[in-house]
């Protein structure tokens, strides 16, 4: 999709004005970063740490260490991203419908200031194909049998 669409970056869910300087830099030191070679303890580590990491950061920031996108781009809101955390300050979990929602309003705003194909990157948990039936965009959901499968149950 990237080569056929020519797709140059991605949006991402959970990035935000507010990370994208941390992302960025994260990024920059996991693309320089020389894994090493040998198969010493320190060299497995190393190389088991970089793994880790770009586990970590996901898919979309892989693509951009490999430099198959130019970038990736914030599809949150601040604000609303940390009103729908579902996580409060005492530690218990909350889902907030009213601020999911809001956060998944302000993701749509985000995404019409963009030109040309959007691709996004959201959980299983979102579907915006409701939100964006109100606009003039086609939105085309994305997801793989695993994730189908384990979902239904």
């Amino acid at each position: 999709m990237i080569e056929k669409h020519d797709v140059r970056s991605v949006s991402l869910e959970g990035l935000t004005e507010k990370n994208l300087s941390a992302f960025n830099s994260f990024i920059k030191t996991l693309r320089e970063f020389e894994v090493p070679e040998g198969d010493g303890v320190i060299d497995l580590f190393l190389k088991e740490q970089y793994r880790r990491d770009c586990l970590q950061m996901g898919a979309a920031a892989q693509l951009e260490i490999s430099a198959m996108l130019e970038s990736v781009l914030p599809l949150e809101s601040a604000e609303a991203f940390e009103k729908a955390n579902p996580v409060g300050k005492d530690g218990k979990v909350r889902f907030d419908k009213d601020g999911e929602e809001k956060r998944e309003d302000e993701m749509i705003k985000i995404l019409m200031k963009e030109k040309g194909i959007s691709v996004i990157v959201l959980g299983g948990g979102h579907d915006l194909s409701d939100r964006m039936k109100l606009s003039s965009v086609q939105y085309v959901r994305v997801s793989s049998k695993q994730y189908e499968g384990v979902s239904r149950h």
